[in-house]
C-alpha cells in the first residue's frame, strides 16, 4: 500500500519555512571546506603523479625495445630515476590523502550533521 502523506509545514514569524530547519547548512568556510579542497588537490597530483610515472616508463621502455637508438645506459638510468621519483611522489600524495580521510571519517556513534564533506 502507497502512502500520499504530504508533510505538514508551518511559516515561521519570517515567512521561512520550518520544515527543513532542523537540516544543517553546508559550511562554506572552515577546516571542512580546507581539507576538502586539500583532499581534490592530493587526489589530482597523486594521479598526475603516476600518470608522469606511466609515461615516462613507456619512454623507458621504448628506448629500450628500440633497437636503432642510441640511447646511453646513464640516459636510460637517469629515466628510471625520474620513473622513481614520480612514483614516490605519488605515494606520499596518496598517503597524506589518506591521513585527510581518516582525519574526516567521523566516529561511529557521531551524528550525521558537520562530519561530512561540503556538498558542490
Amino acid at each position: 500500500m502507497t502512502s500520499n502523506i504530504t508533510p505538514i509545514t508551518t511559516a515561521s514569524s519570517n515567512g521561512a519555512d520550518t520544515a527543513t530547519a532542523g537540516k544543517a547548512k553546508p559550511r562554506e568556510h572552515g577546516m571542512t571546506v580546507l581539507r576538502y579542497r586539500e583532499a581534490k588537490a592530493l587526489i589530482s597530483l597523486g594521479t598526475d603523479a603516476l600518470g608522469e610515472a606511466a609515461h615516462l616508463g613507456h619512454e623507458l621502455h621504448s628506448a629500450i625495445y628500440d633497437t636503432q637508438a642510441s640511447t646511453t645506459n646513464a640516459e636510460l638510468e637517469d629515466t628510471l630515476a625520474e620513473v622513481l621519483t614520480c612514483l614516490e611522489r605519488a605515494e606520499h600524495y596518496l598517503l597524506m590523502l589518506g591521513s585527510n580521510l581518516e582525519e574526516n571519517t567521523p566516529p561511529a556513534d557521531a551524528d550525521d550533521e558537520g562530519d561530512s564533506w561540503p556538498t558542490r
